[in-house]
C-alpha cells in the first residue's frame, strides 16, 4: 500500500474558454522506488506561456520528460540527495533539448513551446525541489504551510522564466530539505492570488488546511474521485471570480495511521 495520498487537476481558465484557447497547464505525479525499496514521490507541474502558440505541448513535454527521467534514475538506484544545483540544471537542459527536437521536426521555434517548471521529489528523510518561473511549491512546517521558493518574475512586469530559454535556466531555483515532508502542494500562477499571502511573502493558511484535510479524510472508496473534486473546485464560480487564468493544483499527503471507511468512521 502506498504511503501517499495525492490528487491533482489542471483546469482551463475562463479567459481561455472565451478565446477558444486550450488549457496550457499540465501536471504529473508518479511514485518510484530504488532497488532496495526506498520510496519517492515525484511531482511536476508546468504552465505554458499564454503568448506561445504551442505552450500546452511545451508544458506537457516538461511534465512527461522530467518525471520519466527522474523515475528511471530512481529505479536504477539513484537517489535525489545526489543531486546538486548544477545537475538539476542539466536535467532541465535535457528537457529543453527534447523540446528543440520537437520544434525542429515541425518547423517551429522552441519559444512556441515556452513553459515554466515546478518540481518536487519527496522521500522519507529528505526532499529535492526546483522551480523555474512563477507558481509555487508549498510544504508543511512547524510554522504552518510555507512556500519553498517565491514565484519568479522576469526583467519586466508580467514576465517570468521558461524552460525553453537557455539563459533562463540559469535562474533555476534549487533546494534540498533534510526533514520529512508530510504535506505538499504545487500550483501554477493561476491561483497564486488565492494560495499566497503577498504582504507576508508566505502561504495563505486557510486556503490549504481544508484541502489537505479533505484529502487525508477521504475514504478508500472516494479517494479516486479526489481529482474530479479538485477540478470542480478549481472551476468553481468562487475561484473563477478571482482568476480567469488556467489553474493547476497538485496535493499530496502521507497516509495517517487511520483511514476513513465508507461510513466516515476511522479504522486502522
Amino acid at each position: 500500500m502506498s504511503q501517499w495520498r495525492h490528487a491533482s487537476a489542471s483546469v482551463q481558465g475562463t479567459s481561455h474558454v472565451e478565446s477558444a484557447q486550450p488549457c496550457q497547464d499540465a501536471c504529473r505525479v508518479e511514485q518510484a522506488s530504488t532497488p532496495d525499496g526506498e520510496e519517492f514521490l515525484v511531482l511536476i507541474a508546468s504552465d505554458g506561456a499564454g503568448s506561445a502558440s504551442f505552450s500546452q505541448e511545451g508544458s506537457q513535454t516538461v511534465c512527461q520528460s522530467l518525471s520519466e527521467k527522474l523515475c528511471r534514475l530512481i529505479a536504477g538506484g539513484w537517489t535525489p540527495d545526489q543531486v546538486t544545483h548544477g545537475l538539476a540544471q542539466v536535467y532541465v537542459h535535457n528537457v529543453l533539448e527534447e523540446i528543440e527536437q520537437i520544434a525542429r521536426g515541425r518547423g517551429l521555434d522552441k519559444r512556441d513551446f515556452a513553459a515554466t517548471l515546478l518540481m518536487a521529489v519527496v522521500g522519507d528523510k529528505y526532499s529535492v525541489f526546483a522551480q523555474l518561473g512563477d507558481g509555487a511549491i508549498v510544504i508543511d512546517s512547524s510554522d504552518g504551510y510555507i512556500p519553498v521558493f517565491w514565484p519568479q518574475s522576469g526583467e519586466y512586469a508580467n514576465m517570468t522564466y521558461f524552460v525553453t530559454d537557455k539563459t533562463d535556466i540559469d535562474q533555476l531555483q534549487f533546494k534540498i530539505v533534510n526533514q520529512p515532508v508530510k504535506e505538499i502542494a504545487l500550483f501554477t500562477d493561476g491561483i497564486q492570488g488565492l494560495a499566497l499571502h503577498y504582504e507576508l511573502k508566505g502561504a495563505h493558511q486557510p486556503f490549504f488546511k481544508p484541502l489537505f484535510s479533505s484529502l487525508q479524510q477521504a475514504s478508500v472508496e472516494t479517494l479516486p474521485q479526489m481529482n474530479d473534486h479538485l477540478a470542480a473546485f478549481l472551476g468553481s464560480a468562487r475561484v473563477n471570480e478571482r482568476t480567469d487564468d488556467d489553474k493547476t493544483l497538485m496535493l499530496a499527503c502521507r497516509q495517517s495511521h487511520f483511514v476513513a471507511d465508507e461510513s466516515g468512521h476511522q479504522e486502522s
